[in-house]
């Protein structure tokens, strides 16, 4: 019985951070050709977007799977494992999917 509180609050929370990463996505992502956008700049965005939303941030490994599918869903777009970061080695994120420049 205690444990059930959890698992309806992490449940609660997952359903949030569903439909603000569909918010996110619609707002701050954008299909460019020739941009690149990783995993790792896409989840520091969201998690600015889930503070301003009043939501603790997420761990990337959850953030992945979550985000993966929202813009497969909005823009049928698969992520990709051989995606060029900024600093050099291949990580897993879009081509042709970029993140609009953050407000302050």
């Amino acid at each position: 019985m205690i444990l059930a509180r959890p698992r309806c609050r992490l449940a609660v929370n997952h359903n949030r951070h569903i439909r603000l990463a569909k918010t996110f996505a619609r707002e701050y992502l954008r299909p460019t050709d020739d941009a690149v956008l990783t995993v790792p700049e896409c989840s520091e965005n969201f998690n600015k977007f889930c503070l301003e939303n009043g939501l603790e941030p997420i761990a990337r490994r959850i953030f992945k799977p979550l985000i993966a599918e929202v813009v497969r869903e909005l823009y049928d777009m698969s992520l990709r494992h051989d995606v060029l970061g900024h600093n050099g080695p291949q990580q897993n994120g879009w081509k042709d999917l970029a993140a609009i420049e953050w407000r302050n």
